[in-house]
């Protein structure tokens, strides 16, 4: 689950363990619920949320809200950056923006791809798999290796 201190904006934060609660109440049924809810709150609480924050939303959760008769005019999509996002946030609220909060980093724009491009701009061997069994056709040449394969089409 996301932590609590982590370096999102509140909403998402919070969401978490609203989301949590809410699956909670509706897939537990009545004799089981507080036991659920106890263990929610103790994974909730060693996930850096505060006690009396977990007992509002717990208080707190509802059905969710119908659709506001308001025309939105869009949605942005901002990354969070603590005090400045917020900011910008009320400020796209007054016009009917709805805005939602994201991350630019994601660990598959940070990580290098571990395997080696093929270069295809180059001379050299070539395997090209038969459509109509399942033998495969090797060759060797000296120029372009993509525009030999065009010629096997």
């Amino acid at each position: 689950y996301l932590n609590a201190q982590s370096h999102h904006h509140p909403v998402q934060v919070n969401s978490v363990a609203k989301t949590l609660i809410s699956r909670t109440k509706h897939l537990t049924d009545k004799d089981h619920l507080k036991t659920e809810l106890h263990t929610l709150t103790n994974v909730l609480i060693s996930n850096g949320f505060q006690r009396n924050t977990i007992t509002n939303l717990i208080l707190k959760e509802t059905p969710p809200k119908n659709q506001d008769t308001e025309q939105e005019n869009g949605i942005a999509l901002l990354p969070y950056i603590k005090g400045t996002t917020d900011k910008i946030s009320k400020i796209l609220h007054k016009h009917n923006i709805r805005t939602a909060f994201g991350t630019d980093q994601k660990i598959a724009n940070i990580l290098r791809n571990p395997k080696d491009k093929i270069q295809l701009e180059n001379q050299g061997v070539y395997e090209i798999p038969c459509n109509n069994c399942p033998a495969t056709y090797i060759g060797q040449t000296n120029r372009r290796i993509n525009a030999r394969i065009a010629e096997h089409k």
